[in-house]
């Protein structure tokens, strides 16, 4: 898990971004980065496994 902070001027806040599934050879896709506040694309990653975002505060709970 990591975090990240939003692009959108509106928003800028910092989510956990934690990357999901197998790594297969080969099993590339653009994957998007969503921040979870505001739903803005923060970035695509070519990987083979998924992102999944939460906000800091879900992490509390």
């Amino acid at each position: 898990m990591f975090r990240e902070t939003c692009n959108n001027q509106e928003c800028m806040k910092e989510f956990n971004v934690t990357m999901m599934g197998v790594d297969v050879p080969g099993g590339k896709d653009k994957e998007p980065v969503i921040c979870p506040y505001c739903n803005t694309i923060v970035r695509t990653e070519m990987i083979s496994q998924t992102f999944s975002t939460s906000k800091l505060e879900d992490l509390k709970k």
